[in-house]
């Protein structure tokens, strides 16, 4: 029976209709938004802000998760993971990486946690390299020599990011233009992490120089 349907012996008086209507709609607006919210809750990736760099960039954080529960976290600063929370067999999660809570850590230390590295990760003696005869000299950020991509590598830059469709996955790209660091060429990098209901983190990199 309708929740609207009243006796016809004793008909609803006007107000009385109305406000039954009222309140039908409103119990359908608050199930719909209950809906979405759960639907946002349940969302492969959720993206909020994470912070705004010193010359004012803004820095977004992707959190993926799956069905078993593990959440990892990737901010769009150095397309770096912050956090990797992995259940145990009792299935409480743990952090299982090192990161920081906040952006400012990652800009003004060097630890390099969980950041993308490059163009070139360790170290370059003497910060020089040849190719094809030529002599390329590189920015010097470990005493005479040149370490993880250099001051201003893949690690310490803003990537623009999108999530997958579909999927617990997001695709972070970068271009190094021409002389970036020393480096030459125009590099355009991509990775795409993606975590499996198999509880796995992939990280598939890929890079096209001119």
């Amino acid at each position: 029976m309708s929740m609207f349907s009243a006796s016809p012996r004793r008909p609803l008086p006007p107000d009385r209709w109305r406000a039954a209507i009222c309140c039908g709609i409103l119990a359908a607006r608050v199930a719909v938004q209950a809906a979405e919210g759960e639907a946002v809750r349940r969302a492969p990736v959720e993206i909020d802000r994470f912070g705004v760099t010193a010359d004012g960039r803004a820095v977004d954080r992707f959190t993926l998760r799956n069905a078993s529960g593990m959440i990892v976290r990737i901010i769009g600063y150095g397309a770096t993971v912050t956090e990797l929370l992995v259940p145990d067999r009792a299935g409480r999660l743990a952090d299982v990486v090192l990161g920081f809570d906040t952006l400012g850590p990652y800009e003004r230390e060097s630890p390099y946690f969980g950041g993308t590295v490059g163009r070139v990760a360790f170290r370059i003696t003497n910060a020089a390299f040849e190719l094809d005869g030529r002599r390329h000299d590189l920015t010097r950020n470990a005493g005479a020599h040149h370490l993880h991509g250099g001051e201003r590598g893949f690690s310490r830059v803003v990537w623009e990011a999108e999530p997958i469709p579909g999927a617990a996955a997001v695709r972070f790209r970068h271009r190094s233009p021409d002389g970036d660091q020393g480096y030459p060429g125009v590099v355009d990098a991509a990775v795409v992490y993606a975590l499996t209901d198999d509880d796995e983190l992939r990280i598939d990199y890929t890079a096209t120089a001119d």
